[in-house]
């Protein structure tokens, strides 16, 4: 979505791996310090297993970095030592397809399993809906809130337009590629119901960040050629002015 907005993809491509990493040793740290409040933790104990091996941190480490963290390390070091190799298998067996192809079985998968599971018949029809109003209201007031924060016309703080919409896109979107893993590393062996409950909000968060993000591509496109607009103007009247400077100065002098 940020290359179709105009945006800096760069930073978004570097934001992207560098969330998955950080995001491998932060998010199961933050789960089990709010696991840990009897008052949070709510949620039914494993049948075959007790509260403490469940709230393993050590092991969802393990598991979540031979699912996610090797996989990338062994990508990035194939990338690096066959480079020219990597980009033409790319463009040959259109890698981008695939991608959106995986993504979208894991989709299919969590709503296979939260279907199969009655995760749907356990939530009652206004829940639902506050859920997807609870979740269009987090993804927007986000937005809003990066929008102004990087927009703030400090210097050396407000960021150019291009980047303003990558770190929207970075900021607002969660990845369910690393949230559906770690649900099911925490809950390995537990409930499938309760792993399909848990599933649902991240899924259907997803769902509305590809649809209200296809509505800001098309504005945040605008609003980025706008201002590509508005600085070749001003580069032309840069450019020009000089010229009209010279051209005054000389028929001074001749009179």
């Amino acid at each position: 979505m940020t290359k179709n907005a105009m945006g800096n993809e760069y930073s978004a491509l570097l934001n992207a791996a560098l969330g998955n990493v950080l995001g491998i040793f932060i998010s199961p740290a933050l789960v089990f310090y709010f696991m840990s409040n009897p008052t949070i933790n709510s949620l039914p104990s494993s049948p075959g297993g007790s509260e403490n091996s469940r709230l393993d941190y050590g092991s969802v480490m393990k598991n979540l970095g031979l699912t996610v963290l090797l996989p990338l390390f062994v990508g990035q070091v194939i990338h690096f030592l066959w480079t020219k190799q990597v980009a033409y298998v790319r463009e040959k067996f259109y890698f981008s397809e695939l991608n959106s192809l995986a993504l979208l079985a894991l989709v299919w998968s969590v709503f296979c399993t939260a279907i199969a599971t009655g995760s749907f018949q356990t939530i009652h029809g206004k829940d639902l809906g506050a859920l997807v109003i609870i979740d269009a209201g987090i993804y927007i007031v986000f937005s809003l809130l990066i929008m102004i924060t990087t927009r703030i016309p400090i210097r050396h703080w407000q960021f150019s337009r291009e980047d303003t919409v990558a770190i929207m896109f970075c900021g607002a979107t969660k990845t369910v590629a690393m949230g559906v893993p770690l649900i099911n590393i925490l809950y390995t062996g537990g409930d499938q119901e309760v792993i399909g409950l848990l599933s649902l909000p991240l899924i259907m968060y997803h769902v509305e960040q590809l649809i209200m993000g296809a509505i800001e591509v098309l504005l945040l496109k605008k609003w980025v050629t706008t201002g590509i607009k508005k600085q070749s103007t001003m580069l032309n009247d840069n450019k020009v002015n000089p010229k009209m400077c010279q051209l005054t100065t000389i028929s001074v002098r001749s009179s």
